[in-house]
């Protein structure tokens, strides 16, 4: 099945320094891999990913700054409602989002363990490498303690790789350019050669 992605559209005001409830609506679109939640920077992250939670959504969070990016897939619940454009919506509740972030602990996939060991890597040796404690380190590989952007992007430094594909992709799994090249026929892997080359002289 085609991933789903979905597009925070959230609205709240703030009482005495905190978010009063208010209604999330998700827009399901099926024409885009990742978009950026432009509300982020208003909104604490730990109510969008409650918001995941009800609904089911798988999130992943990209950023070090306040703008994030969202990786959302394929909600297993049916839509309640139709916009003006005819696309599916989601409405949840704050106080149903608060709620489930309190009831459920956050146990979501990631292949954080796996790149650390084909590194050959303790958790103390990168706890020490990245001056983060090697028991959350622990707590986030086995996806009961939230990662930040900063962390992902440290941890995929050490390991040579980059944040999303820590999330996604076990480390003895081709990457999507191994899978075109390998796909490729020799001319078209010359060409490919040549645009990249391009490209990286471009940013030299």
């Amino acid at each position: 099945m085609t991933p789903r992605v979905a597009a925070f559209s959230l609205a709240a005001s703030p009482h005495d320094g905190e978010l009063t409830p208010f209604r999330t609506r998700l827009i399901c679109s099926r024409d885009v891999p990742t978009i950026s939640a432009r509300s982020a920077s208003v909104m604490p992250l730990s109510f969008i990913q409650a918001a995941s939670f009800v609904l089911g959504f798988e999130v992943f969070v990209m950023s070090r700054n306040v703008h994030p990016v969202h990786m959302i897939v394929q909600p297993p619940c049916a839509p309640s409602d139709m916009d003006s454009q005819g696309w599916p919506v989601h409405h949840v509740h704050m106080a149903k989002m608060v709620s489930a972030k309190r009831r459920r602990v956050c146990r979501r996939r990631n292949y954080l363990r796996e790149w650390r060991e084909k590194r050959e890597m303790t958790l103390e040796e990168v706890g020490a490498k990245i001056d983060y404690s090697h028991a959350s380190l622990s707590r986030i590989e086995r996806g009961v303690q939230d990662y930040t952007g900063d962390l992902l992007e440290a941890l995929a430094a050490v390991y040579g790789t980059d944040p999303i594909t820590l999330l996604t992709r076990h480390p003895d799994e081709p990457d999507e350019l191994d899978m075109l090249l390998s796909s490729a026929e020799p001319d078209q892997r010359r060409q490919i050669a040549r645009h990249a080359r391009a490209v990286l002289d471009d940013k030299h």
